[in-house]
């Protein structure tokens, strides 16, 4: 019975090659060298995953079932020495909490800006909480968040509307902040600096640089000025530019 149930749970070309041992002892023993090894590229990829999950439009209870699919697949390729000594300095405790602390970070840290009080509370925990309790703050925080929505279908539809925009280009704003700058006009202008590859530092104009600023080499005779004023500047000088208004 133990056999059959070991054969159905198999793939069809891996049953045939131990289809013919006798116990399901040897069965075992079989797979586990074959397949009990950590495999070095699956956990690269469920580190990878895990460092990538967010929560983006799920809600907390799917972003977490995700997260710990991940937790328990990483726990079942991760083979760890069980000590079963009496430790009269305490640190297989403060390994295991050292562990669980580790994890509740990595869900907070994936969790939308709209839970950032909630995450707040739960880190100026002292100690910090299990990843159970806090999964549970954050569920009832969730449905009174769900409750207010739906006595204010107005302010919901509009919360709903800027985290659905937050989620789809915060992580492209924080790139192009980033690269270019700060934010605001400082933003701006760094951007069109690196957009046009030249600046001006005089003018405070893009497209050129100083080497050729029309208002310190001069106009050229041709120049067609688009403001509604004369202006005289002496074509191809040096010399510093008179403005005269009607």
């Amino acid at each position: 019975m133990v056999i059959s149930w070991i054969l159905n749970s198999l793939s069809k070309v891996i049953v045939e090659s131990v289809l013919y041992l006798k116990t399901a002892q040897e069965i075992w023993k079989e797979l586990a060298t074959r397949f009990g090894q950590c495999n070095g590229p699956q956990l690269y990829q469920l580190q990878k995953e895990l460092s990538d999950a967010v929560q983006g439009n799920s809600d907390i209870a799917s972003y977490f079932t995700k997260v710990k699919k991940i937790w328990d697949e990483l726990y079942a390729l991760i083979t760890f020495d069980q000590c079963s000594c009496k430790c009269i300095c305490n640190g297989k405790v403060t390994t295991i909490k050292a562990h669980q602390d580790g994890r509740l970070i990595q869900f907070l840290m994936g969790l939308n800006n709209i839970h950032s009080s909630v995450k707040s509370t739960i880190l100026m925990m002292d100690p910090l909480p299990t990843v159970g309790s806090a999964y549970s703050l954050l569920i009832q925080n969730e449905k009174q968040r769900e409750v207010h929505m739906e006595a204010h279908p107005s302010q919901a539809a509009f919360m709903v509307t800027n985290q659905k925009y937050n989620n789809s280009g915060l992580k492209f704003n924080n790139n192009y902040q980033q690269k270019y700058g700060g934010n605001d006009g400082k933003f701006k202008g760094n951007f069109e600096k690196q957009n046009s590859g030249m600046y001006c530092t005089n003018c405070k104009m893009t497209n050129h640089n100083t080497n050729k600023c029309y208002r310190l080499i001069g106009f050229p005779p041709d120049f067609k000025f688009t403001r509604n004023r004369k202006t005289r500047y002496p074509a191809h000088s040096n010399a510093s530019a008179v403005v005269t208004t009607d």
